[in-house]
């Protein structure tokens, strides 16, 4: 996708044509911004839990972004005359609580009456540019591709939820996860040990999903320490950069025993 602008404001770093997860632009003076909007339909039964979801998600695109949110706006599609608004007053309770956890702030938003309620937010925040990082996992072709080097990833290594794969053996898998796989087979060298289900599980759309993160070796044992001290969820080493054909992956069973 070619980018919005080329080349017509130097004060943008990021934009569309880096199919990333946010924009950023640095003004003349000051920090870079990172500006992202996501929303969706509901995914939960329950409105509080929705809104929840929802913010966490358009929160999640400014930490994919190596940034902090700062500044949230509310986005609201509602159908009034079949919803009641105490719903969707727990919607955005929901959703207040959770930006309010990531020491952000609600400053406004905007609603319109829509036969499909939404819900989501704008979020604006800051970011030292050289500092940031991507959320690879989901594009992990075009960033290894753009670095000239090729990828193994051990399947057998990448945490997943509990139930993930009874679920997906009982057909319920999401559209995207279909689309995900399909764009994966360009680039992808799949062990003859790995079903389609673990093909399926690898390739899952994720609506806020974990980061996929690139160190050096000797820095390894260090980062999975301070993940585990900040108890981030799940910290695991999946796989290794290669010096392979540049943007292909390479996907094993399970990690191989030097």
């Amino acid at each position: 996708m070619p980018s919005i602008l080329p080349g017509s404001d130097p004060a943008i770093l990021v934009d569309a044509g880096r199919r990333d997860d946010a924009a950023v632009v640095r003004p003349e003076s000051g920090r870079a911004l990172v500006l992202t909007t996501d929303f969706f339909t509901p995914i939960v039964d329950d409105p509080y839990t929705f809104g929840c979801i929802a913010a966490a998600n358009a929160l999640s695109d400014v930490y994919a972004m190596g940034g902090r949110p700062r500044w949230c706006l509310n986005l609201v599609g509602w159908p009034r005359d079949r919803l009641p608004l105490e719903a969707l007053g727990e919607v955005l309770r929901g959703g207040a609580e959770v930006v309010a956890e990531a020491r952000a702030l609600i400053v406004g938003g905007h609603s319109i009456d829509d036969p499909e309620p939404k819900y989501g937010l704008m979020v604006v925040g800051e970011v030292d540019p050289e500092r940031m990082t991507t959320n690879a996992a989901a594009r992990a072709g075009d960033r290894l591709a753009a670095s000239g080097v090729g990828a193994e990833i051990w399947a057998g290594s990448v945490p997943r939820l509990p139930g993930a794969r009874r679920l997906a053996q009982a057909g319920h898998v999401p559209g995207g996860t279909m689309r995900n796989l399909e764009s994966a087979e360009t680039f992808t060298e799949w062990d003859g040990g790995l079903d389609a289900v673990e093909r399926l599980l690898l390739a899952d759309a994720q609506t806020s999903g974990g980061l996929l993160l690139a160190v050096h070796p000797e820095a390894l044992p260090r980062l999975l320490a301070a993940l585990a001290a900040h108890q981030a969820p799940a910290a695991a080493e999946i796989g290794v950069v290669t010096p392979g054909a540049p943007g292909r992956i390479a996907v094993r069973a399970i990690r191989p025993v030097l």
